[in-house]
Formats: structure tokens, C-alpha cells, sequence
């Protein structure tokens, strides 16, 4: 999420619908970014989806990475 400056009313609701459909489709997300409403993001995220969501930061993003790969 480098240089997200956020979302406009109407690309949330196309985000909503592609991943209310396909929610159960992913395995691991990983969320990296360098705002903390980015991390607040990912903890609402996995708390709404079955999914394993973990948040890291800018500087973390190799670890995300290999978190994703195991």
C-alpha cells in the first residue's frame, strides 16, 4: 500500500463486492504498508474473514513475503 491515498465511495464498493466473492479464496494476506489506518485495515480484515491477515511495515516487507511463502 505505497503511496495509497485512500478510496473513492465508489472503488470501496467494487473492492467489497470482488472480495465478498472471493474471500474464501484466499489463504495468507499480508498487508504492508506505512500508516497506521493501513494496520487498523488488516486487524478489521482478519477479524471479518477466515483468512490468516497479519500487517507488517514499509521496512518489513521481505518478512511479508516470507511469512506468505511458508
Amino acid at each position: 500500500m505505497h503511496d495509497f491515498e485512500g478510496y473513492t465511495l465508489k472503488g470501496f464498493w467494487e473492492d467489497i463486492k470482488v472480495d465478498s466473492a472471493h474471500i474464501s479464496d484466499y489463504g495468507k494476506m499480508a498487508f504492508v504498508g506505512e500508516k497506521k489506518w493501513q494496520e487498523w485495515v488488516a486487524k478489521a480484515t482478519d477479524f471479518f474473514t477466515s483468512s490468516e491477515v497479519k500487517y507488517f511495515d514499509l521496512k518489513e516487507k521481505e518478512a511479508a513475503k516470507k511469512w506468505i511463502a511458508q
